[in-house]
C-alpha cells in the first residue's frame, strides 16, 4: 500500500499552461510530480520511475488519451488513472 507521503504523480497534458496549474493545485511536500507534454515522455517517466497516479488529458499528440490510458492499464496496472479534458464533448 503506498503511504500519503510519498505519493508520485504524473501529470500528462499537451498544454504546459495546464500542467503547470495542475502541478500547483498538487504541490504538497510529501508528493512527488512528474510532467510530460507527450505520451512517448510520459512512458519514458513511467518506466523509470514509480508513479501512483496518472492525470492523463484525452486529446493529446501522438496517440489518443484513451489508447494511453489502455497502454498505461496493460503495462503498468498498479497506477490509478484519472482522465481529463478540457472540451465538453
Amino acid at each position: 500500500m503506498v503511504s500519503i507521503s510519498n505519493l508520485r504523480i504524473l501529470i500528462l497534458d499537451d498544454e504546459k499552461l495546464v500542467r503547470d496549474e495542475l502541478e500547483e493545485f498538487l504541490i504538497d511536500p510529501n508528493f512527488r510530480i512528474f510532467k510530460a507534454g507527450s505520451p512517448s515522455e510520459a512512458f519514458d517517466i513511467m518506466d523509470k520511475n514509480e508513479i501512483h497516479i496518472a492525470i492523463i488529458d484525452v486529446n493529446l499528440p501522438e496517440m489518443n488519451g484513451l489508447d494511453v490510458l489502455e497502454k498505461v492499464k496493460h503495462d503498468f496496472p498498479e497506477i490509478e488513472v484519472i482522465m481529463i479534458s478540457g472540451y465538453s464533448e
